[in-house]
């Protein structure tokens, strides 16, 4: 995802607007940062638990959601920030079981009827 994140201005056609190549690029550095990190089986150091890590990407995805309107680039170039950041909550979801409870449908309790 951090790769992604780096050369989405390039991939997605973003590449003339500023604002949006720095949010994309920093939002990429701290992805990549994250799995230098995180005490996971294959990271390298080992230092941030996987909860911070996790509700990192949350925060990551909500930033990249509203970075557009937050830095004012909306007008040129707000569809690949929130493409990314539904990439980033999916890839949250997709990891089994790293989503919290909270966040995933299959542990709100069903209304009864």
């Amino acid at each position: 995802m951090g790769l992604l994140l780096l050369s989405s201005p390039w991939l997605l056609g973003f590449s003339e607007v500023e604002a949006a190549i720095g949010a994309a690029v920093v939002a990429g550095a701290v992805v990549l940062m994250q799995a230098v990190v995180t005490d996971f089986e294959a990271d390298i150091i080992k230092k941030m638990p996987v909860g911070t890590h996790l509700l990192m990407d949350l925060v990551l995805g909500i930033a990249l959601a509203v970075s557009p309107w937050l830095f004012g680039f909306a007008g040129e170039a707000y569809l690949p920030h929130l493409i990314l950041a539904a990439c980033t909550w999916s890839w949250l979801r997709l990891r089994p079981g790293a989503c919290p409870a909270s966040l995933t449908r299959q542990h709100i309790p069903k209304t009864v009827t």
